[in-house]
């Protein structure tokens, strides 16, 4: 005869973990579960990435919200302009005018994060035009993202 057994899984999981027995009871029997009788695993639910060590556990989300996607575009940004600075051999204080051209999420994340993008790059200016120009540019494509920026150090 099949028995069916109720455990709540989170408890049972916890005690487990702590190195504690469980008690089931089958047919009127008593029976002992130990820790070392039982693999414990953790199995994260979609959109979710977990990490467990003993009773602790830690649940991350791990989906990208557009605010997030804006983030990382524009932290992508600030790493180009970065990158042509250097290779334009500007001094590291020397501040810049920037203009670009660009697909349409990434002029949003350009637009929403001005105030950080100018700050990290040291722009005068962050503009959009159809034509970039400058004294230095360069052309760039990561994932669906297109991207033409042109710098000019704006030091008399």
């Amino acid at each position: 005869r099949d028995a069916i057994l109720s455990l709540d899984p989170r408890t049972a999981s916890t005690r487990l973990q702590n190195g504690e027995s469980i008690e089931v009871s089958l047919h009127g029997d008593k029976f002992d579960i130990l820790p070392e009788e039982v693999d414990v695993i953790v199995e994260a639910r979609e959109g979710f990435s977990t990490a467990s060590e003993g009773s602790c556990l830690a649940a991350l989300s791990t989906e990208l919200t557009h605010e997030l996607k804006l983030e990382g575009l524009a932290r992508e940004f600030v790493r180009r302009v970065q990158n042509l600075r250097k290779s334009a051999d500007l001094n590291v204080n020397d501040r810049i005018e920037v203009q670009y051209n660009s697909s349409t999420l990434m002029a949003e994340a350009i637009e929403f994060h001005e105030a950080y993008i100018s700050e990290e790059t040291l722009a005068r200016s962050l503009t959009q035009a159809k034509k970039p120009v400058g004294h230095y540019q360069e052309k760039y494509t990561f994932g669906d993202e297109k991207l033409l920026v042109a710098i000019s150090s704006s030091e008399k």
